[in-house]
């Protein structure tokens, strides 16, 4: 099986690459936008800057599907950039492979397309996205969705929730910080009162999910990816502090809490249990 990978280099799409290439019924196509990193089985391709003209399915070498992982500034959540002009290039991009003959999307949506909602959210649910972030990627979805009524191919929307990478390595959220201020031998950290109660998903966990996934083609459409289960911010970082067997003076209530996300929030995994069975 070709599957195309977009985002590579992300914090998904990087884990995602390590996870699938252990199988080895799959090929993995990978693009960049760094000419320096082209090499075996990875294509130069700029969505931001590239022609469109060209039949892409071609280009990239007949993918049996394409895990579309890319997207830029996803932590500038307020940025007009997603909705005046980045998510156009997504979908002129997502198009053409459509339209040329690629029979099997798997996309990366966001819990933020659900809205500043409290309790368990499941697919079935309307969305109400308030960020413009998450208003290009439900914007994304719904033309790819429609789309899919004019083309025979498989259309999986992975919403994906709150992932982090329990080594602390990778990613651009708290738990990444709090181990930078653990390696630079800080005293203190700073964080909100870690109240907020999330539904926080390990990296290696959210990866094996989305192989699981798109390895199968019985359940479609809109996936939360999620652990299913609610946890507070200080207990996570109560949890990783634990598994690095290393503590640290943590000064709850520095900082304020993110305005567009709800106090209690968790997906429902009854559509993902059914393919994880």
């Amino acid at each position: 099986m070709k599957v195309l990978i977009t985002g590579s280099s992300g914090f998904i799409g990087k884990k995602l690459i390590d996870i699938l290439k252990l199988d080895e019924s799959i090929q993995i196509i990978r693009t960049t936008r760094d000419k320096k990193k082209i090499k075996d089985n990875v294509i130069f391709y700029d969505i931001y800057n590239c022609e469109f003209d060209v039949n892409l399915f071609n280009y990239f070498g007949s993918p049996d599907l394409i895990i579309h992982c890319a997207w830029d500034n996803v932590k500038d959540v307020h940025n007009l950039n997603h909705i005046n002009n980045q998510v156009f290039f997504h979908i002129k991009f997502l198009e053409n492979l459509i339209k040329n003959g690629i029979k099997k999307t798997a996309i990366l949506g966001t819990c933020f397309e659900y809205g500043k909602i409290n309790g368990e959210v499941n697919e079935t649910l309307p969305v109400n996205p308030i960020t413009n972030y998450a208003i290009a990627k439900n914007f994304l979805r719904s033309h790819i969705a429609d789309l899919n009524k004019e083309h025979d191919f498989i259309l999986q929307w992975l919403r994906i929730f709150y992932a982090y990478d329990k080594t602390g390595k990778t990613g651009n959220n708290i738990v990444y910080y709090l181990r930078k201020a653990i390696d630079c031998k800080e005293v203190v950290f700073n964080m909100t009162d870690g109240k907020r109660t999330l539904d926080f998903i390990e990296i290696n966990d959210l990866c094996f999910m989305i192989k699981k996934i798109i390895l199968q083609d019985e359940i479609n459409g809109i996936i939360n990816c999620c652990s299913g289960k609610p946890q507070t911010i200080s207990s996570l970082v109560k949890k990783c502090l634990k598994y690095w067997n290393q503590n640290i003076n943590l000064n709850k209530g520095y900082y304020n809490y993110k305005e567009f996300e709800p106090d209690y929030f968790y997906g429902s995994i009854s559509k993902l249990n059914s393919i994880l069975r």
